[in-house]
């Protein structure tokens, strides 16, 4: 991502681009671009993008594309709305085979208006969970996740952005928790917190 930047010298101002290193939101400079949260093919060995879908990104909405989300999701998505979503993104990524079957993660990061929003969001997703299943390195007030058909759903809120993220294809239930753990660690980072 480039920006503008301005030089001032002697005889006057030179504008020229610079690399960003955090983009920001293209519709509210304040704010992080979910973008920032984006897994690459170097974060976890053995996980690459989905080539399917263009540049790794099956979507990028923003808060006046309720229909992307909703189009995306099997009912639910106006709580997102209702929260305050900014604006949000969408990633599949494929793993290696565990039993000769593919590992998958569909990873939603989503952006807020303020941290509180995120949380909030994180704490209306979290509480209508069963059973959670508790995620090494996280108070349960920051993430948790739950157990699906050969892997683990997750929820966590790191600043202005609150994430969820589904490992499936796994046969043992621990190695889909440390994978889970594994990757809300980079996101965590990559958030910037």
């Amino acid at each position: 991502m480039f920006k503008k930047c301005l030089v001032p010298t002697m005889s006057g101002i030179i504008v020229f681009l610079c690399f960003c290193d955090k983009p920001t939101s293209p519709a509210n400079p304040a704010l992080p671009s979910a973008l920032n949260v984006k897994f690459t093919n170097s974060d976890v060995q053995g996980w690459t993008t989905d080539t399917s879908a263009a540049n790794g990104i099956t979507a990028v909405y923003g808060e006046k594309d309720t229909t992307v989300l909703r189009a995306l999701m099997d009912g639910g998505a106006d709580q997102y709305f209702i929260e305050g979503l900014h604006q949000g993104m969408v990633q599949i990524l494929q793993g290696p085979l565990v039993d000769s079957f593919p590992t998958n993660l569909s990873f939603y990061a989503i952006v807020y208006a303020t941290d509180k929003n995120a949380e909030q969001m994180f704490t209306d997703i979290k509480s209508g969970w069963g059973a959670l299943v508790p995620l090494q390195g996280f108070d349960t007030t920051v993430a948790v996740g739950y157990m699906v058909l050969g892997g683990v759903k997750a929820a966590a809120h790191f600043n202005k952005f609150y994430v969820e993220l589904t490992v499936t294809g796994f046969v043992n239930l621990t190695d889909a928790v440390n994978t889970v753990d594994q990757m809300l660690q980079i996101v965590r980072q990559k958030a910037g917190q």
